[in-house]
């Protein structure tokens, strides 16, 4: 995926809700081997933040993406709706800039507000809006092979199977009004007129943005440069922290749930946001929710927290992660029984007047 997002920092992948890097420019020379068009696309992606003055716009880099390496297109019409919605670029101006020709697959999908922006959160049907742009763009789109609505498997039951059934309906609708003869693929190559701009290096921008979004601390001791002051002034970017911190967040807890508990119970959910916080600033996202947890877990043990129980159940825990990953047998010591902490907060209650066991305990997964 020539959009990726996953670059590698400092020994940490960035998780795939980052923004895509972007791209200032082509280089002439650039060369790669051709990606076979039937195969592969590049898609549409959805950005929170504004066009800065040294890029391209969204148009201009998926065409140039494509005619470039020679690919198709995979139009998210959810993500430039989105992106229309949150005062980017337009849908149409986007369409007018990109070869529609290869264009191969279409996305639809629903979103939500939050905090005057729209959000592509895949949770619900498709907004009739959007369904009256589809019907206009699809018949515009000679080479296009596929359909998709797109739903988090996680809210299918939210959403309902009944409201589900009948969007597919008017997506099988929206496909048979086409009014499109499918043609082979004669793909015209577009010559791209505009140059690089150097003013920025994309790989600056790719590491400011990416600590900036997942709230990492830029460089101690310096003055932000121009570059990050305006990054930082976009109010798209309150809105990455705010998905980045709830993926994050949900991953530790989803990976280390008594502890959470226990921190919850002891401390208060406000006092257990700061820890997370304190941590984001330190850390980059992992990939693996099992490595995340694990950062945050040996984040945790160099706190030096002054909380009962906490370094057996986090032990606890950490071992279950390391028995998973290595697919053996954990060995730990333990204080106080980590399945009597467990029972106790199971019962929404804070463990009491357990006996010391200083036992050794064998963890598998």
């Amino acid at each position: 995926d020539p959009l990726g997002c996953e670059k590698q920092m400092q020994g940490s992948k960035n998780i795939s809700i980052l923004p895509k890097p972007m791209v200032f420019g082509i280089a002439p020379n650039y060369t790669c081997d051709p990606v076979p068009i039937i195969l592969d696309g590049s898609e549409t992606g959805v950005k929170y933040q504004q066009i800065q003055p040294e890029q391209w716009s969204d148009g201009e880099f998926i065409a140039a993406v494509a005619t470039t390496i020679n690919c198709g297109i995979l139009l998210d019409l959810h993500n430039i709706w989105t992106n229309e919605r949150n005062g980017r670029q337009s849908i149409d101006e986007f369409l007018s800039q990109i070869p529609l020709e290869r264009v191969l697959e279409v996305h639809l999908a629903g979103g939500e507000e939050y905090n005057g922006y729209w959000l592509d959160a895949h949770n619900g049907v498709v907004q009739p809006e959007l369904m009256e742009i589809a019907r206009r763009v699809l018949p515009q789109l000679p080479n296009l092979r596929a359909l998709i609505f797109e739903v988090s498997p996680l809210l299918i039951e939210k959403v309902g199977l009944a409201a589900i059934r009948v969007q597919l309906v008017d997506i099988q609708e929206l496909w048979q009004q086409r009014h499109v003869k499918v043609q082979n693929l004669i793909i015209q190559q577009p010559v791209i007129t505009k140059q690089p701009h150097s003013a920025i290096n994309p790989t600056n921008w790719t590491e400011t943005i990416g600590k900036l979004c997942t709230q990492k601390s830029l460089a101690v001791g310096s003055a932000p440069n121009s570059l990050q002051r305006r990054l930082a002034e976009d109010p798209g970017m309150a809105v990455l922290q705010h998905l980045i911190g709830s993926a994050r967040s949900g991953t530790v807890v989803t990976a280390l749930p008594w502890t959470s508990e226990l921190l919850f119970r002891q401390i208060g959910g406000a006092a257990y946001k700061r820890i997370l916080q304190e941590f984001w600033q330190t850390s980059f996202p992992r990939m693996f929710g099992g490595d995340e947890a694990a950062d945050f877990a040996d984040y945790l043990a160099c706190c030096n927290l002054d909380i009962l129980y906490l370094s057996d159940i986090l032990a606890y825990e950490r071992a279950r992660i390391e028995s998973a990953r290595q697919r053996k047998e954990i060995s730990i010591e333990c204080q106080y029984d980590p399945m009597a902490i467990i029972e106790a907060l199971s019962a929404g209650e804070l463990p009491t007047n357990l006996v010391k066991s200083n036992s050794r305990r064998q963890i598998k997964v």
